[in-house]
C-alpha cells in the first residue's frame, strides 16, 4: 500500500520561495507549494479534516508532527 500524498522538495540548485510541493495520489490534484515541511503536513491534514467534515486546524505542533510520524 503506498501512501496517498507525496511531499516532496525542489533540488537545493532551484531558487524557489516555496520548495515543498504536496500531491494528491488518489486524485491527480497538486495540493500546493508551502515555505516549509511543517506547512504541507498541515496541508495534508487539512484536506483530510475537510474530507471528514472536521473545521481546519490552523495549529500544529513539531511535537505532533512527530507524534504522527511514529504511529
Amino acid at each position: 500500500m503506498s501512501a496517498r500524498f507525496r511531499v516532496k522538495r525542489h533540488k537545493l540548485d532551484v531558487v524557489t520561495r516555496s520548495p515543498w510541493v504536496v500531491r494528491d495520489r488518489e486524485r491527480p490534484a497538486f495540493v500546493g507549494q508551502y515555505a516549509t515541511l511543517a506547512l504541507a503536513i498541515r496541508a495534508i491534514d487539512n484536506t483530510v479534516r475537510r474530507e471528514r467534515g472536521m473545521p481546519d486546524r490552523l495549529d500544529i505542533s513539531v511535537a505532533e508532527i512527530r507524534e504522527a510520524m511514529a504511529s
